[in-house]
């Protein structure tokens, strides 16, 4: 095993990544000598790097399941994905276990979409369905307990950019544009935000993998059979707990980017009515008083918290992010 400095551990990776970049140019490439390239670099660190675990995973991934057509086979090569990418970065920082974790649910996406399309017995389609289900659970819990260690003096960046590591997993697909394919739950603004920033920062892209781990729950949810008002009812209880569970600012940051986005959800199904009836159960509620107070006490006495312009949703999204960013700042600061 090769012992690297740090500076030669990070040109070892740059040079290992972009042989690999180079070679999946040709139409039938030969990647099997990088295998044991990007194992060696796992080896050589005891907090391994994101690059290398990201890099080696795809390498192992696509060769042996490329061309599986059984949704249940699919499905446990996700399972095993998720397995070596956990095993492989259990030493690594919270952050980075977590933006890790970004091709098992991008892969775990594409077997609920290959779901969709087979024919099957109902039997079979429940029992699929069931075991999605309770990955994605374990996938969740994963990423919680590391959202308990994660220490805002946290500085992990990437050495190759986001665009670059994306091509790696998307390649067999052909798709011209890998991120938003990638991505498939967020929305292009966000991703283009996560694109170009997360090269400074892991956290951002970790904060976009709990969010689409979260809204990939809740769209699984929208299909167990629930009626209407129970299913409202279970995930109003279920997302409060959960993003209050995720000690994650990047995650607030992208949610409430996607909220502010003028095609929210309830608009594409054109419910205009529904709509109406929750910005006046907001309007009317306590919770406008209760988010200037959390606002207020955050900032302390100096923040010069102000007073949002209108009781709407959307006022009180625009203060949120305006105090967040200040929050962000002081703490920073200190």
């Amino acid at each position: 095993m090769n012992l690297f400095t740090n500076n030669e551990y990070e040109l070892a990776i740059n040079q290992s990544i972009q042989s690999l970049l180079d070679s999946l140019q040709n139409p039938s490439p030969d990647l099997s000598s990088f295998t044991s390239k990007f194992l060696e670099l796992i080896q050589a660190k005891p907090d391994p790097d994101l690059e290398p675990i990201w890099v080696l995973s795809s390498l192992t991934f696509y060769p042996n399941n490329s061309q599986k057509d059984d949704i249940l086979d699919q499905l446990s090569a996700v399972k095993d994905l998720f397995q070596l990418i956990t095993a492989y970065s259990a030493s690594s920082s919270p952050s980075v276990c977590i933006a890790l974790t970004a091709p098992v649910i991008y892969k775990l996406y594409s077997v609920v979409n290959n779901l969709k399309m087979k024919e099957m017995d109902l039997k079979r389609g429940n029992k699929v369905r069931k075991e999605i289900k309770s990955f994605l659970d374990v996938i969740l819990g994963y990423i919680n307990i590391c959202c308990e260690g994660i220490n805002s003096d946290e500085e992990n960046v990437l050495i190759r950019s986001l665009n670059e590591l994306i091509s790696i997993w998307v390649r067999s697909e052909g798709a011209e544009n890998g991120s938003n394919k990638f991505f498939p739950l967020l929305s292009d603004e966000v991703i283009h935000w996560v694109i170009e920033e997360s090269g400074e920062n892991v956290g951002l892209l970790a904060g976009a993998v709990i969010v689409e781990a979260f809204l990939l729950k809740l769209c699984l949810k929208f299909n167990d059979g629930s009626s209407k008002q129970e299913l409202r009812n279970e995930l109003r209880t279920w997302a409060v707990c959960s993003v209050t569970g995720f000690h994650s600012f990047y995650l607030f940051d992208i949610l409430v980017k996607m909220l502010l986005e003028p095609n929210l959800p309830v608009m594409k199904s054109k419910d205009y009515t529904e709509a109406v009836s929750y910005t006046n159960a907001f309007a009317g509620s306590h919770l406008p008083t209760l988010i200037t107070k959390l606002v207020t006490s955050e900032l302390g006495t100096n923040g010069n918290a102000s007073q949002p312009k209108g009781s709407s949703p959307m006022a009180f999204l625009i203060l949120g992010v305006k105090h967040l960013s200040l929050l962000k700042v002081s703490k920073l600061s200190v």
